[in-house]
């Protein structure tokens, strides 16, 4: 310390607390001042650090890493120097180790440092690194492991950020797919790193094109493949699993027989299928297969040769040569459709056949117009002998045309139909008849056959059926019959032209076997059972009415006969049934006539003791209870058709009570 006056003014050293300071980049450190002459100024030799004063504390802050010196200067200008020194921390960063996906990014915080750094990566094609502020900004790139390094370049500290790259695991849209062979199929790489390899392992069954991450798969032929995907980053594959389907085979035209003519030619199309086949016939001397390879047809021919058959047959058999399903079907070979006639006169309402001689007989059917329709009726028959006919019935007048078909041909058959003669009717020596006479039980004169001329189709009504029968016409010839004794007419219609002719007959009878006599007044039911009119009494020889079937038992109240002594003969009529005892004690029945009846009950002329001839004109026998003739006459004749008396004899109530004999 310098001596001095009372008067002298004292000049202080200037003396701090610290001449030698360090401190960190934002660190403030007060340093004071111990002595000095006051009004202190400190200023600082650089931006390194900031200073301030106040009072007697002199106050530094660290900007930047380096080395400042403060100087302090007092009101005596007196001045001291402080030397800083200033460092910064240890660069740090918020996460030193870290994972990201492929393709995305990542920022690391730097925490601490002087501020100024530098960042690289050990590997930019696995991860690079951009410095954002205080950010370490990290993209990756590839699969793999990288490490970035942040430096500080004032203090060239540095630290490691360690990145792991990762990738997706590698994933497909679908692992097993089925295809039908000729189509495609799309599945899509869903995860992965995106770079990829594509392969089919069995390329005569599916192939692929890869676009990216969309696989097409198209499928070759049936069976079994496997397509594998490899992620070439991560390393990793994928298989996907590939069934090749195909349609189930198909035929069209085959879900009935296949019918071809021989010389002739049937084409089938394979409508689903893998599109291989093979084709066989079973009998290629019936029809041949061969395949089409181009269209996928199948073209059978039907094999000439043989003349002694109605058809041939063979079976085909397609084989699906990939998938191994197979299909059969029969082939029916036909001669060629022929027709005995192709064309035909025919009078009007008659008919004519003429021969299917070879075609499709199964199948045969025809076709006639509205017009042909008009003149001629047709139908399908069998043949005389064998196969089948075309028969032909006229209606009208004039030209028809009908077609014949067999599923595969057509034959046309041209009918002319004639007008029909007037009707006529001619006997024996060809003259025409208005009238005839019959002798009843005659076998010369009891029958008389004529020839009718018309359209041949005849109908003969409004006669007498119990005074003659009236037979079908055959060939133009019809027989009347004499079945009772009397006169009625026959109306003769040409049904075709509508004409009519009317045929008196008169039935003669001797008087021995004579039906005359009065038609008995009997009440007569919708059944035809005869009974007894209140009033009436009956008498002589009498004939029941035509519509007579019934006579009821003795035991019925009204039954008309029984116990009837007065009656002479009866001629029965129409009457097929005579119950128990309806008869019985007629003693003056002298003759009965049994045209119709089939069945006698027991004791039904039981003692009859008159009863000397019966006339039977069944060509059956009827049925006959016991007893039905006990007690009739002795010596009692049965009368009975030609040719019929050895049946009569077998029955033992007329054998027994009668001598037979044929009328």
């Amino acid at each position: 310390m310098t001596s001095c006056t009372k008067e002298e003014e004292i000049i202080k050293d200037l003396k701090l607390s610290e001449m030698n300071v360090s401190l960190l980049m934002k660190e403030k450190k007060d340093v004071r001042i111990i002595d000095g002459n006051g009004s202190y100024v400190a200023k600082a030799s650089n931006g390194k650090i900031k200073v301030s004063t106040k009072a007697n504390v002199i106050s530094i802050e660290g900007v930047d890493v380096g080395e400042a010196t403060v100087t302090v200067t007092d009101a005596k200008k007196k001045t001291v120097k402080i030397s800083v020194k200033i460092s910064a921390k240890d660069v740090g960063v918020k996460e030193s180790q870290v994972s990201i996906k492929k393709g995305s990014m990542k920022n690391v915080e730097i925490t601490t440092g002087s501020g100024s750094y530098e960042v690289s990566s050990s590997d930019k094609k696995i991860a690079t690194a951009v410095l954002k502020g205080s950010n370490v900004e990290i993209t990756a790139v590839k699969k793999g492991n990288a490490t970035v390094t942040v430096k500080d370049t004032k203090t060239n500290k540095t630290v490691n950020i360690t990145v792991e790259v990762t990738i997706d695991a590698l994933a497909v849209s679908e692992e097993n797919v089925t295809v039908k062979k000729g189509e495609t199929k799309e599945v899509e790489i869903t995860a992965g790193s995106g770079n990829y390899t594509v392969i089919s392992e069995n390329e005569d069954i599916a192939t692929i094109v890869q676009e990216g991450t969309k696989i097409t798969i198209t499928a070759v032929k049936k069976g079994n493949a496997t397509i594998v995907v490899t992620d070439t980053e991560g390393e990793v594959t994928k298989n996907i699993t590939v069934e090749v389907t195909v349609d189930d085979l198909a035929i069209q035209g085959i879900d009935e027989d296949v019918i071809v003519k021989e010389g002739k030619t049937k084409t089938l199309s394979i409508t689903a299928g893998s599109g291989v086949y093979e084709v066989t016939s079973s009998d290629e001397s019936a029809a041949t297969a061969t395949l089409n390879n181009e269209t996928k047809e199948i073209v059978i021919e039907g094999k000439e040769g043989g003349e002694n058959y109605t058809e041939k047959t063979t079976v085909v058999t397609v084989t699906d040569t990939e998938s191994g399903k197979k299909k059969e079907f029969t082939v029916k070979v036909f001669k060629k459709l022929s027709i005995g006639r192709s064309k035909l006169t025919i009078i009007q309402g008659n008919f004519d056949s003429t021969p299917i001689i070879s075609g499709n007989l199964a199948a045969i059917e025809f076709v006639l117009d509205d017009a042909s329709k008009k003149c001629v009726d047709v139908e399908i028959v069998d043949g005389t002998y064998s196969g089948k006919e075309i028969k032909i019935t006229t209606k009208k007048p004039g030209e028809a045309t009908i077609i014949v078909k067999d599923g595969e041909e057509e034959k046309t058959i041209t009918v002319t139909v004639e007008q029909a003669p007037d009707l006529k009717v001619t006997d024996y020596y060809s003259q025409e008849v208005e009238e005839i006479t019959l002798k009843l039980d005659d076998p010369d004169e009891g029958m008389k056959l004529l020839s009718i001329e018309g359209s041949g189709q005849y109908e003969f009504t409004e006669y007498d059926s119990n005074i003659i029968t009236v037979g079908d016409v055959q060939d133009n010839f019809f027989e009347i019959t004499a079945k009772g004794g009397g006169t009625t007419t026959i109306k003769i219609t040409d049904k075709v032209t509508n004409q009519t002719k009317n045929l008196n007959v008169v039935v003669e009878e001797d008087e021995e076997n004579g039906s005359t006599g009065d038609v008995a007044d009997v009440n007569i039911d919708e059944n035809g059972v005869v009974t007894k009119k209140d009033g009436v009494t009956y008498e002589g020889a009498i004939v029941l009415p035509s519509n007579a079937k019934k006579i009821p038992s003795y035991y019925e109240p009204k039954t008309p006969f029984k116990e009837n002594s007065a009656i002479t003969s009866i001629d029965f009529g129409g009457v097929t049934e005579i119950e128990l005892m309806a008869l019985m004690n007629c003693t003056g029945l002298e003759k009965i006539k049994l045209r119709e009846v089939t069945t006698i009950a027991i004791g039904a002329f039981t003692y009859c003791s008159s009863l000397t001839k019966v006339y039977c004109y069944m060509a059956t026998p009827p049925s006959v209870g016991q007893g039905s003739f006990e007690g009739v006459a002795s010596g009692a004749i049965l009368y009975v058709p030609a040719g019929t008396k050895a049946a009569y004899e077998a029955v033992a109530e007329f054998s027994s009570k009668f001598t037979i004999e044929e009328m």
